[in-house]
């Protein structure tokens, strides 16, 4: 049966809306939706009002600082956002039947890659120009179907059976502190000289716990007294680097300045590997072409020799 053109201008109206509601929503804010849009704050409220008008519902609670998701708006938001995921594959789909890379691609990296990646993503863009990439630095554990994440690098062990992984290399870990640190400190021979030392902790963000160290055999929870502790490996290496303590680093973030002399390695004969490093995407999901370009990229990027373990110097 054919629309009518009213009801082609509300289907129309609602799936503006829609999108309008969705952004505000990820980005806590009508102002910062509309910048991602192309449209001001105050358009994407108006959208949302004749959206909620529409729908019978308030979905957003408002404050003159930040919009939150009400109990009915949490549940439309989690629907919206994959259609508009659906609606945006389908156009990708299209689109690549010329056969380039192109489009937003919405990338995951924990902290610690991170850092040794992203001074390289401005190869990435030369390569390919047509695709946007949309990068989340963060530790926390991403729900990658629900924040609809193309591609997402995780560290340890994969139990969501709702990805497809691959391994890229095991995740190896060095105990490390300042030149100056160890001018004031003595070098710990083994980890039961710990107790003496400050310590420099990462708290997991998903669980709250203290991020073990890792010794082997009879040493493992061996760990310095708590001076201070941070929720991203960002602040772990910059407290480390003060001279504050000597922490844990994974060697990929750590390899470089140990290298250079900022950092000394110490206890290395008593590291052991702890995890692996993997790249992922949702199984559930046309794999585009740009999304697998990255992928293609990042193996690129991260070859075997980052992975080793660091010996004694």
């Amino acid at each position: 049966m054919a629309l009518q053109n009213g009801q082609n201008f509300r289907n129309y109206e609602t799936l503006a809306g829609v999108a309008a509601f969705v952004h505000a929503a990820e980005q806590g804010g009508f102002a910062a939706a509309g910048r991602i849009l192309g449209l001001s704050g105050s358009a994407v409220g108006k959208a949302v009002g004749r959206l909620e008008a529409r729908l019978g519902v308030r979905l957003l609670n408002r404050t003159t600082r930040k919009v939150t998701l009400t109990g009915p708006g949490a549940e439309f938001f989690r629907r919206a956002r994959n259609i508009l995921a659906e609606l945006d594959e389908a156009e990708q789909v299209l689109a690549e039947q010329g056969g380039a890379p192109r489009g937003r691609l919405k990338v995951s990296l924990p902290h610690n890659i991170g850092q040794l990646l992203v001074p390289r993503l401005a190869e990435f863009a030369r390569r390919f120009p047509d695709v946007a990439l949309d990068v989340q630095l963060e530790d926390r554990l991403v729900d990658m179907v629900g924040e609809a994440i193309d591609v997402a690098l995780r560290t340890g062990e994969l139990t969501d059976s709702s990805l497809i992984a691959s391994r890229i290399g095991p995740q190896h870990f060095v105990i490390c502190g300042t030149p100056d640190y160890f001018r004031r400190m003595p070098q710990p021979e083994t980890p039961n000289d710990l107790a003496v030392h400050r310590g420099v902790s990462f708290r997991v963000p998903t669980t709250g716990q203290i991020y073990p160290w890792s010794f082997c055999g009879e040493f493992a929870g061996a760990m310095a007294t708590d001076s201070v502790t941070f929720n991203n490996s960002d602040g772990v290496l910059a407290a480390i680097r003060s001279g504050i303590g000597i922490g844990q680093l994974p060697v990929i973030l750590a390899r470089s300045c140990i290298a250079r002399g900022d950092l000394v390695a110490v206890l290395t004969d008593y590291m052991v590997s702890r995890g692996s490093v993997w790249i992922a995407w949702p199984s559930n999901r046309y794999r585009s072409l740009a999304q697998r370009a990255f992928v293609d990229f990042i193996r690129q990027q991260l070859p075997d020799t980052v992975f080793e373990p660091i010996g004694k110097p």
